[in-house]
């Protein structure tokens, strides 16, 4: 019932990424609550990939969806969500290192990285680490 009356307010936020993602994150939840971890999945991929900029609750969004990736037996998948929510967001305009630092390419950035070594997958977490130093040092 939550469910449907969330999906029912959802219209009159569509022009507000911040609170249309609050509310997918919202209606997620209630279906983990339910045991119904896919469906969750799919909305917390929705956010990733359409609200990754939109401010930082696609951090938590993100940790979900592993926690669901997971949960289903497909953790071979992190390293690619991972890579999905990245490429979503766009690099950080400032290159002041303390600015920079506090985007969401830079945090997903540096956590990509870090799942590409734990998958072993060293030589593409290079590839990520350069592409972040390329683009904070100019």
């Amino acid at each position: 019932e939550q469910f449907r009356l969330w999906q029912a307010v959802l219209p009159l936020f569509r022009t507000r990424g911040d609170l249309t993602a609050s509310i997918k994150s919202t209606q997620a939840q209630l279906l983990e609550k339910q045991n119904q971890t896919e469906q969750a999945g799919v909305i917390y991929m929705e956010i990733i990939q359409k609200y990754a900029d939109a401010g930082p609750f696609v951090l938590p969004a993100l940790q979900k969806a592993e926690d669901a990736l997971v949960s289903l037996k497909r953790e071979q998948n992190v390293p690619k969500l991972y890579q999905l929510a990245w490429s979503a967001t766009k690099p950080p305009r400032s290159t002041a290192p303390d600015i920079a630092a506090q985007s969401n390419w830079s945090k997903i950035g540096k956590l990509l990285e870090k799942k590409l070594k734990a998958a072993g997958e060293t030589e593409e977490a290079q590839k990520v680490e350069q592409k972040m130093q390329s683009q904070l040092n100019g």
